[in-house]
């Protein structure tokens, strides 16, 4: 197969167009894909150390091309990739092509949002009912923020005021774009439920105009 990073840079070209312009697209269509990927799939990994030049043929890391100098400038030259962890069905010994766990449920269901599994839903639920959020800093009068991730679950901030962020997926902290989104969304059913129960209190129909609005 072709080496990925060489396909990224004659596609892209992002060595000599930083910024590349697209009046159709916009980030936020890869963030959107990526977003949907991350409510789906979660293949099961093997926790192998696969530093560059690593013998094992589970690490399958992509070597940086020699025309590739956003990354040789900064003395990369192999990026870590390792093989998903194998399914290991009961096959009488017989051989079988080789097949990958999915770890969260394969709908389209919010699991990124709400998790997977209901100790997780439980960690992103408040008190209240309603899903966790963390406030502004500072009281910036932005959205509300998703809940901090706990020191102990390994992710390091590089500003010790913006910790990392809770969310159904563990994968939320990848980008800006994905931690966008998920905040976005958790928001959203943040606000849903709010609403909801204002809707029941004053027994007002779901369907209500005003109601509807203030999605």
């Amino acid at each position: 197969m072709p080496n990925a990073r060489q396909i990224s840079i004659n596609i892209i070209g992002s060595n000599d167009c930083p910024n590349p312009n697209n009046n159709v697209l916009t980030h936020l269509t890869m963030n959107f894909g990526q977003f949907m990927d991350h409510d789906i799939t979660l293949a099961e990994a093997q926790g192998l150390n696969c530093e560059p030049y690593n013998p094992n043929p589970e690490c399958i890391n992509i070597q940086v091309p020699e025309n590739d100098t956003v990354f040789l400038d900064q003395d990369i030259h192999e990026f870590e990739f390792e093989r998903d962890a194998p399914h290991k069905p009961a096959t009488s010994c017989k051989p079988i092509t080789r097949e990958h766990s999915n770890v969260i449920t394969a709908y389209v269901d919010g699991s990124n949002v709400y998790g997977s599994t209901e100790e997780l839903l439980e960690e992103l639920r408040a008190p209240d009912g309603r899903m966790l959020v963390m406030k502004q800093p500072h009281g910036c009068p932005m959205a509300n923020l998703l809940p901090a991730l706990p020191p102990e679950e390994g992710c390091v901030s590089r500003d010790p005021l913006r910790p990392c962020f809770h969310a159904g997926d563990e994968r939320v902290n990848e980008n800006q774009g994905t931690t966008g989104n998920q905040a976005q969304t958790k928001n959203f059913f943040h606000s849903l439920k709010t609403n909801k129960k204002a809707q029941r209190d004053k027994k007002t129909s779901p369907f209500d105009k005003n109601y509807l609005v203030s999605y």
